[in-house]
């Protein structure tokens, strides 16, 4: 990084950095100039954008801890089945995994 920056300074490039700023114009603070702008007034431009898409965060948290707690349960029972008894279990665990794995 430092020698960029130094080789940045040597060529000048640091002096043009941000100059194009100047040439920007601002927007209008008072009331009666900020509706109209040289693009089209604020309304006309906001009434052109696509609409928001719906946002259901509640349901893909909840499909995502559902997910990771059957993918999580049938992990467990693979490696403790031995334990508890569970033999009869894996061959389904394991195509639960096998599917999850190769469909997400």
């Amino acid at each position: 990084m430092a020698n960029v920056m130094s080789l940045a300074i040597k060529n000048g490039a640091i002096l043009r950095y941000g100059s194009l700023q100047s040439s920007l114009n601002q927007i209008p603070r008072s009331s009666s100039t900020s509706k109209s702008f040289a693009f089209g007034n604020q309304e006309q431009r906001l009434e052109s954008l696509p609409p928001v898409p719906d946002d259901d965060r509640a349901s893909e948290v909840s499909q995502a801890v559902i997910f990771s707690g059957v993918f999580a349960s049938c992990i467990g029972i693979n490696i403790f089945s031995g334990l508890f008894g569970l033999e009869d279990l894996t061959f389904w665990t394991n195509l639960v995994l096998g599917v999850a794995i190769t469909t997400v």
